[in-house]
């Protein structure tokens, strides 16, 4: 559903928008369009509730799940060249979620395997993910989970390293570009 109001000289006030956005809702925030000449149209939306489950899963990525809550805001910029988000935020919401791979194991050594067996179970309790890029193109995500606390997987080995770091406040930061 979306409200608009029509204005003089080519110009479009919305007020609001709001849609069904993978388990939440997406919201348009109030902003004038200008159809008159062509200028950047700038929208920015406001994600309630977003679902990272029902959004992984509709991509399709064999091995990788993820749950919890997500709110934040998509600011984007749409001209000649596209559109394009930029200083987009994804906040999670308490208590966090679980971030889970099962993919294949790299085969890069004993140390590695290890590491790779520790991180491919962790619980969180704050994701912030980071999004800049055309919609069309490159796209920029920067992921920082804090609060981790590492899953069951690595074994005795995994066990003893888990114990060893249960108080140690662990953060872990991505940065993916590539295809959007």
């Amino acid at each position: 559903m979306i409200h608009y109001q029509l204005l003089p000289g080519q110009l479009v006030k919305v007020e609001r928008g709001e849609w069904p956005f993978m388990g939440g809702r997406l919201i348009l925030q109030e902003t004038v369009l200008n159809f008159a000449r062509p200028t950047p149209k700038r929208l920015t939306f406001e994600v309630v509730g977003f679902d990272a489950k029902q959004f992984v899963d509709s991509l399709g990525f064999a091995g990788l799940e993820i749950s919890g809550k997500f709110d934040g805001v998509l600011p984007m910029i749409f001209d000649e060249n596209g559109g394009r988000i930029v200083g987009g935020r994804l906040d999670s919401r308490p208590p966090g979620g679980e971030l889970q791979y099962s993919g294949t194991r790299p085969k890069a050594g004993m140390v590695a395997g290890l590491v790779f067996d520790l991180l491919r179970d962790l619980k969180f309790r704050s994701m912030i993910v980071r999004l800049d890029g055309d919609l069309a193109g490159e796209f920029a995500t920067r992921v920082t989970i804090d609060k981790i606390s590492l899953g069951t997987g690595g074994g005795l080995v995994g066990k003893l390293v888990r114990g060893a770091f249960s108080k140690v406040p662990l953060k872990l930061n991505l940065n993916i570009n590539g295809p959007f």
